[in-house]
């Protein structure tokens, strides 16, 4: 029984060691099955590679690059140059002028920018402070503001008895001092005017206003020191009240006014003075009018600064609304696309600044090498045409390669970029520097395929350059520094789409779509946009 019982709890063992390994084994194997690399940061160039002979330099012929008017020449033959100089410059000043707008419009385009970066940081930050809800500092703050608020509106509406007192003794004394000479009489009896007029019915209505002025006058006094205004109605009441006693006011002064007008009544100096005192009264009840629209005025202005003091307090207690933060979330949103949007202005302001200057580059020759001037067959004034020889420069010990590109590179091709050579008769590692000089417009045909003559000079003498030796250039046409690479062979397409691919032990392969760039002659592309961190270890191939 005992020995069964081992032999049953190996057999067991030995079951669960096999599942556990199968299943090790089954992502083990999987993972192994692939070659891995790693995305790094480097410099990345594209070369055309051809091979070329090299012959001794007699003379470089150089042109312009397009055809104008030529408005400078500055050498002459036998003049020594350096390689670099310049020789002559067509007519550009239109073009330079279109670089100057350029320019500026970049520098407006920056001013944007920063503007836009100003604007991005702000609603940040007030979402930042929404999503986090008022401090206790801020919430004092909203209450200091509402205690003020609600102090200056409780005053304003208390001192609403204070200005009706003043405006009645300012009408009291306008109606019973300023125009009092204009008439006789008290006001427990009747009055009349003191001078005589062209109008009875006139004269009697007026002397008639005069006595009922004097009774309201009477009354409002009665009424004001009765009053004491507890509430924006009573107080608002109480000021229309006023306000149409002033009218009534005002309407009798203009009908006195209207009693020292008439014919008869022009020519007495003593009336003179009287229409003086009318005026004068005039102006004193105008003048109390405005103070009590004012005063009404700012009632409700206080009012609302009190209303608005509140819902800010109750507003800083509650906190921000989910819909609050919301709108915030979609003003920052919308700033950071106009943020993205002006970088690509600016991208494009940039790149119309550097074409504008590849044009001015054209309208001028520099001696493609040291040495001295042979030929030239230009003046200024004249046109010249592109690619025609200008000028001829002949150096001493100096070599240049002779090689033809296939028309599927010639494009990439331009005067004057840089080309890395190595010569067969030395190893790899001794490298030499040439320059493009010059392309033949004419096509040559090698074992029946249209190439184009293109020639290089070695940017210094060597001694160790001999004529008739085989060369492998590698001209440089386009080079990126510090970007992050990866293999070819890494990316695949897939749905018309740029895939890499990482090995994950919970989820297996994991594709991630990039964007890519410079495709470089060592086999390595750029990446432009991927999601991945440098160093991250990505999938070369299956094995």
């Amino acid at each position: 029984m005992k020995f069964y019982r081992k032999k049953k709890f190996w057999l067991v063992a030995v079951i669960v060691l096999f599942i556990g390994g199968f299943v090790f084994h089954k992502d083990s194997s999987q993972a192994d099955s692939f070659e891995y690399t790693e995305l790094v940061r480097a410099d990345l160039q594209r070369n055309v590679s051809v091979i070329g002979v090299v012959h001794p330099v007699e003379h470089v012929d150089a042109s312009f690059e397009q055809s104008g008017r030529v408005a400078r020449v500055l050498v002459n033959v036998g003049d020594a140059v350096y390689k670099g100089q310049l020789l002559a410059v067509l007519s550009n000043g239109d073009i330079y002028a279109d670089i100057a707008r350029a320019q500026a419009r970049v520098e407006s385009e920056q001013a944007r920018l920063d503007q836009l970066v100003a604007a991005v940081d702000a609603q940040e930050i007030k979402l930042e402070e929404l999503m986090s809800g008022s401090r206790p500092e801020e919430i004092a703050i909203a209450q200091s503001a509402l205690s003020t608020a609600t102090a200056d509106y409780e005053k304003i509406v208390s001192d609403t008895t204070h200005v009706l007192q003043d405006a009645l003794l300012d009408i009291d004394y306008a109606v019973g001092a300023t125009v009092g000479s204009l008439f006789v009489g008290q006001q427990n009896s009747s009055f009349a005017l003191s001078y005589p007029t062209c109008d009875p019915q006139l004269e009697t209505d007026v002397a008639w206003q005069r006595t009922l002025i004097g009774e309201f006058i009477d009354r409002w006094q009665a009424d004001v020191a009765s009053q004491v205004a507890v509430s924006e109605l009573d107080a608002s009441a109480t000021l229309s009240d006023a306000l149409f006693r002033v009218s009534q006011v005002e309407t009798f002064l203009l009908q006195l006014s209207q009693t020292l007008i008439d014919d008869c009544t022009r020519s007495d100096i003593t009336l003179d003075g009287y229409r003086t005192s009318v005026d004068t009264a005039l102006t004193s009840i105008k003048s109390v009018r405005n103070t009590l629209l004012s005063h009404k005025q700012a009632i409700v202005v206080d009012r609302n600064a009190m209303q608005k003091a509140d819902a800010d307090y109750q507003l800083s207690l509650a906190g921000p609304r989910v819909e609050v933060i919301a709108a915030q979330e979609t003003v920052v949103s919308q700033a950071e696309a106009q943020y993205a949007q002006q970088l690509a202005n600016i991208k494009s302001a940039q790149a119309v600044v550097s074409q504008l200057y590849a044009r001015a580059g054209k309208t001028v020759i520099r001696s493609p090498l040291s040495g001295k001037v042979l030929k030239r067959d230009v003046t200024v004034g004249e046109i010249a045409l592109s690619r025609t020889p200008i000028f001829r420069i002949a150096t001493e010990g100096a070599y240049e390669i002779e090689t033809f590109i296939p028309e599927v590179d010639i494009a990439e091709v331009v005067v004057g970029q840089k080309a890395v050579v190595t010569l067969d008769a030395y190893s790899d590692d001794e490298e030499f520097f040439a320059s493009v000089s010059s392309i033949e417009t004419a096509e040559t045909f090698v074992e029946g395929v249209p190439t184009y003559k293109t020639t290089l000079l070695f940017d210094e003498a060597d001694e160790r350059i001999q004529s008739g030796m085989t060369a492998n250039v590698d001209i440089i046409v386009d080079a990126k520094e510090g970007v992050v690479v990866a293999p070819v062979r890494s990316v695949i397409k897939k749905d018309d789409k740029k895939i890499i691919r990482t090995f994950d032990e919970k989820d297996g392969v994991v594709e991630h779509e990039v964007v890519v760039g410079l495709k470089g002659s060592d086999g390595n592309i750029e990446l432009i946009e991927f999601e991945l961190a440098e160093g991250e270890e990505i999938i070369l191939f299956e094995k």
